[in-house]
């Protein structure tokens, strides 16, 4: 029941599951060992390897590598690792920040202000089902499609996208310090 409830939403038929406070993957990790009959770690990590790649990664939003792109906070690619085209991050504050700052591309760049236009490009229809990704993300945050969005919005915006993406709803402190690190820290 735990890895139902933690699949993407829209294939799970249970909620998603909410987070307790702290370092996510240390939880996933202790959770894992306790879960694991024998206690030994390579059974516990197990557990670890049935979350969603967002989550394993510290990159809810599931941001693609890009050539000649090094995030703040990016860890590089450890072989075997399931990774593939997703940037790793060496905290999931580090992968919030990476989604705020692609957020201010969005609006800054090419001009989208609102969950529509930002989740047309961000989960394109070719690789997503772009329409209930919208409709997940505007019942989630009480949102209209269509309505301009402000900076102030972005971690409710970030905290639904995750949901959407994970199919885990993030604790509001980690959304808030991945929002502070993006506002504190350089390009």
């Amino acid at each position: 029941m735990v890895a139902e409830t933690m699949s993407p939403v829209g294939t799970s038929s249970g909620p998603p599951l909410n987070l307790p406070e702290g370092r996510l993957l240390d939880c996933f990790r202790m959770l894992s060992t306790e879960l694991s009959p024998s206690g030994e770690l390579e059974r516990g990590l197990f557990f670890t390897f049935m979350l969603p790649l967002g989550i394993r990664n510290c990159n809810p939003l599931n941001i693609r590598r890009v050539a000649g792109t090094k995030w703040k906070g990016e860890v590089l690619p450890q072989g075997g690792s399931g990774e593939g085209d997703f940037v790793r991050f060496e905290s999931m504050e580090w992968g919030l920040r990476a989604a705020f700052c692609l957020l201010r591309t969005y609006r800054d760049k090419y001009h989208l202000n609102c969950i529509a236009s930002i989740i047309r490009r961000w989960a394109p229809p070719a690789e997503n089902d772009t329409k209930a990704y919208i409709c997940n993300v505007c019942r989630w945050t009480g949102f209209g499609g269509e309505q301009r969005l402000t900076e102030a919005d972005w971690p409710k915006l970030v905290q639904a996208m995750a949901r959407q993406e994970c199919g885990v709803t993030l604790p509001e402190t980690t959304i808030e310090q991945g929002y502070k690190l993006y506002k504190n820290t350089n390009v």
